[in-house]
């Protein structure tokens, strides 16, 4: 019923968020696992942030965008538990990994030019 509940609410609101926000249903298995793809966009209609719900939580990689559409944040999760934060800020890539939910080894990189 919570799956139900949760797609028909992504199907509500992706009407009402046409301009900034985007939900298409990608698949339901045959065990009601249902997968969701995610897009989030800027007022001038630039991607912002991408990904997707599994059973209504986040799974798998999500990304954030710069405005000249280049990834600047890559936030991976498993069955809505963070997984691993990959960051870029031009110098270095930051590297944070979870377990439980929590940050617990975080590690930088110098840029490759």
């Amino acid at each position: 019923m919570k799956k139900l509940l949760f797609v028909l609410f992504m199907a509500l609101t992706c009407g009402l968020y046409a301009q900034e926000k985007k939900y298409e249903l990608v698949s339901i298995d045959d065990w009601g696992e249902t997968l969701i793809k995610y897009q989030s966009y800027s007022e001038e209609g630039q991607l912002i942030e991408d990904g997707f719900y599994l059973n209504a939580e986040p799974h798998g990689n999500w990304n954030s965008y710069k405005e000249d559409g280049s990834i600047i944040a890559t936030m991976r999760f498993h069955r809505g538990n963070r997984v691993e934060l990959k960051r870029w800020d031009g110098e270095r890539e930051i590297l944070v990994i979870y377990r439980n939910g929590k940050p617990m080894e975080v590690t930088y990189y110098l840029a490759h030019n």
